[in-house]
């Protein structure tokens, strides 16, 4: 007689090893395409050659009592190594310095708190210098902060003379100060060594092929056969990146001169860009882009950015909020490694 009862397989488990997810966050591939050693969820861990570092943590370095968030960390290193921390928040700047002290208030009356700045040191000392696009630029010596006075020389012909309240982006160039004008295509430069007085104007609107306003303005580091050549970089919020070779711009020997102008992604935000290393990191919609790609890629190719993985998810937070303030590119050398700040899409 036969039985109509199926037979039953036993399971059988075994033990599999399954590597660190060394590899790094994959939002690009799916799961059959992904790498053993990828993850779908990365958090609060950091990918390392030897594994998954843990999240450090956190702590509570100083208690603002404002009724906004803090938009800019600014640091101050004087020749003396000593070191001084300003947080701005709701149009006020503070010396948050001490750990688990009350913050000291040092300057307020401020339309905004989103400060660029940068340092520069001459005969006089080293200065702090920063610019928020809405109100008069401040200097910090050390010991003080003042004023930055800053005028613009206008050439002869129907052009519109600077307000200093519209700088709104600043960098170090060659020993000169370079400025954003808000709003514009213009860039503004100081003489070398200089903290504040007369600017001079180098309009780039003529070469940004998509139009569009100056975002900021950077230097890039080339090593070539002769050694190493800084370069002054231009950048739309379109994205067009200009690039110039040359330490005068008032030269007229040609040692000034426009090496080339290129294309990428709509640029995120003033703080879209930052060194890393010799290279010039920016950040756009396609992604986060080495300079020395985009130049060395063709016409035909376009560069592989360095979020290529986490793009999907990096485009999504794009396409919600992009126009919040806040994006920003940062790097931290002692741990070897790259930020996104993204905004706080309910803040």
């Amino acid at each position: 007689m036969k039985s109509n009862l199926a037979i039953v397989a036993r399971q059988v488990s075994g033990l599999r090893s399954i590597p660190a997810p060394t590899g790094g966050l994959n939002a690009r591939d799916s799961l059959m395409d992904m790498q053993p050693n990828q993850a779908i969820v990365l958090k609060n861990l950091f990918p390392q050659r030897y594994g998954a570092q843990l999240r450090l943590g956190w702590a509570k370095h100083a208690a603002l009592v404002v009724p906004a968030p803090i938009e800019t960390l600014m640091n101050y290193a004087a020749t003396t190594g000593v070191e001084t921390l300003f947080a701005a928040a709701a149009g006020k700047v503070f010396n948050v310095t001490a750990q688990d002290t009350t913050p000291v208030e040092v300057l307020t009356g401020f339309t905004n708190a989103r400060w660029q700045y940068t340092q520069i040191g001459n005969v006089l000392g080293a200065f702090l210098v920063m610019v928020n696009g809405a109100d008069t630029p401040q200097k910090f010596n050390g010991t003080a902060w003042t004023n930055c006075t800053l005028t613009g020389l206008i050439s002869t012909g129907p052009d519109v003379p600077l307000d200093p309240k519209n700088l709104i982006h600043v960098h170090l160039v060659h020993r000169r100060l370079w400025f954003t004008e808000k709003n514009s295509t213009r860039a503004w430069y100081l003489p070398v060594d200089a903290v504040e007085g007369v600017l001079k104007k180098f309009d780039v609107g003529e070469i940004f092929p998509r139009g569009g306003f100056l975002q900021c303005i950077k230097s890039w580091t080339v090593d070539s056969a002769a050694g190493s050549d800084d370069h002054i970089v231009f950048i739309s919020s379109e994205g067009d990146i200009a690039v110039y070779t040359g330490f005068n711009p008032d030269a007229t020997d040609g040692t000034f001169t426009l090496d080339g102008v290129y294309r990428i992604g709509g640029t995120i935000g003033r703080r879209c860009a930052t060194k890393y290393g010799s290279d010039l990191l920016i950040l756009c919609e396609d992604g986060v882009l080495p300079l020395t790609s985009i130049l060395a890629q063709s016409k035909v190719l376009d560069p592989t950015p360095l979020t290529d993985m986490i793009l999907l998810k990096l485009s999504t937070d794009m396409s919600a909020f992009s126009t919040r303030f806040g994006w920003q590119l940062c790097v931290h050398n002692r741990a070897n490694q790259l930020y996104i700040n993204v905004p706080d899409p309910i803040a």
